[in-house]
């Protein structure tokens, strides 16, 4: 059986000195802040065989410097004793090895590139640390964390063995696929430009914290906290970047084009060279221009690397932070007064005056250029029309948020009942002429209908007349 180790024994077995960074610079006056795994902790689930991006953001408030963000700096760890050299930090053992899904978080709000200081004062209950983790499949963890007035910075481990949302069995928070937009449809406009459409999420973000029931920090780092995980939907978000990365989350630096609030879909305009292979590395006068596949990007010397660039799409949701100005909400649609000005207001005046906008991109999906990360969409492999019936094969890859799977023609659902998602990966579906549904059809769409409503389609497929 595998132990728990809880943090807060860790704290009275006077293991503190021994396992906090010992940096001592800092902008935070007078003592160094960090936010860190110190306590042999992790995140779990996580894809890592590469490195895997990480943003820290803290919303105003009293005792914050703002803006207060990591910015750009590598604060994430997925193989140990690796050096961070934006902060000269060494990574901690809890990282493993690469493609072991363990990542930690190692950062101290005084390195060289970091804006802000989370908490000048060192007061309990002040700049809570917002930690967002995307692997290289674009899953992401997100850990909340408040001040540790003992240790006087911010320990992941805090959100430890918490019961919900659930931990694995260690305990540990995991990375999952939750609050990133479901694909919708891939359109080819012509002239090699395209548009990719995204519908809303299958699942909200999921956000691990101190205060969580049974988490670590619940009695201690857990004081003055007044949010709540994200729930409303701010703006729709892409950037380009290459297929084997983790694109940054960080929407303030990271490369993020904004597509303005989202409605009930968002069309993202992209072209067929924006997802063409580049050099990523090898030569630097030839890292960002085209590449052949098989290019090495190093003049033939080896060394290079010549990687697909994709399109990924993600949402921010609007997130909890110190009330503001009194705002005024215009008929429950929008905010027409207050620090949120223009933004939507479904709960009332108080979204006006006490919520902004989170400035990380919580689930980030891959929605065009190379291989689309496996997903809950099908895969329409065959539709071939027999004398009596239609047989129709379809793959999903990953049946994470799938409740069943339905088969269009002209628009309409043409099976007789809702075919049940059960982790089969490849289905088939046999369709009786009976009725004329099927008059007139010369394609046909496979629909994932999603957990919590939503739906994904999958691209047409032709039918086939069989023997």
């Amino acid at each position: 059986m595998m132990r728990i180790v809880r943090f807060s024994a860790l704290l009275g077995a006077g293991l503190l000195l021994a396992l906090a960074p010992s940096q001592v610079f800092a902008t935070c006056p007078g003592f160094s802040q960090s936010a860190f795994h110190g306590f042999g902790g992790n995140v779990d689930n996580c894809v890592d065989n590469r490195p895997v991006s990480a943003y820290a953001y803290v919303n105003a408030g009293p005792g914050v410097t703002s803006p207060a963000n990591s910015a750009g700096i590598q604060i994430s760890c997925n193989v140990a004793n690796v050096l961070l050299l934006d902060q000269n930090l060494l990574c901690q053992a809890a990282a493993g090895v690469a493609g072991d899904g363990k990542v930690t978080i190692n950062m101290n709000w005084g390195s060289p590139g970091v804006n802000g200081c989370p908490n000048t004062t060192g007061t309990a209950g002040q700049g809570r640390n917002v930690v967002v983790i995307t692997d290289n499949e674009g899953k992401t963890a997100t850990l909340e964390v408040g001040y540790n007035t003992i240790i006087a910075g911010y320990v992941m481990e805090a959100v430890n063995n918490g019961t919900s949302p659930p931990r694995n069995g260690a305990g540990n928070a995991v990375c999952s696929r939750s609050g990133e937009p479901t694909f919708v449809a891939d359109n080819d406009l012509g002239g090699g430009a395209r548009e990719v459409v995204v519908g809303p999420p299958a699942t909200l973000p999921v956000v691990f914290s101190d205060c969580d029931p049974g988490a670590d920090g619940a009695s201690g780092s857990c004081a003055g906290d007044t949010t709540t995980p994200p729930s409303q939907i701010a703006n729709t978000w892409s950037v380009i970047a290459p297929c084997s990365g983790s694109p940054r989350p960080d929407l303030v630096g990271g490369g993020w084009t904004d597509h303005g609030p989202f409605a009930i879909q968002q069309a993202i305009p992209y072209t067929d060279a924006d997802v063409s292979p580049v050099c990523v590395a090898g030569d630097p006068a030839l890292v960002g221009n085209a590449c052949a596949a098989d290019s090495d990007c190093n003049g033939g010397t080896g060394g290079g690397q010549c990687d697909n660039r994709c399109v990924y799409a993600a949402f921010n949701y609007i997130v909890d932070a110190v009330p503001g100005p009194a705002g005024s909400c215009f008929m429950g649609i929008v905010c027409t007064a207050g620090p949120n000005a223009g933004l939507p207001c479904p709960g009332g005046d108080a979204d006006c005056g006490a919520s902004v906008p989170g400035t990380s991109a919580w689930g980030t999906l891959q929605v065009a250029g190379g291989p689309l990360a496996a997903s809950d969409r099908a895969v329409a492999r065959l539709a071939e029309l027999g004398k009596n019936v239609l047989r129709v094969e379809f793959n999903v890859s990953l049946e994470q948020n799938a409740r069943s799977f339905d088969i269009l023609a002209g628009g309409q659902v043409i099976n007789d009942s809702p075919i049940l998602a059960e982790n089969r990966g490849t289905y088939v579906a046999s369709i009786d002429k009976a009725g004329g549904k099927l008059k007139g059809a010369k394609e046909i769409t496979v629909r994932t209908n999603l957990d919590g409503g939503g739906a994904i389609l999958s691209d047409p497929l032709s039918i086939k007349k069989g023997k």
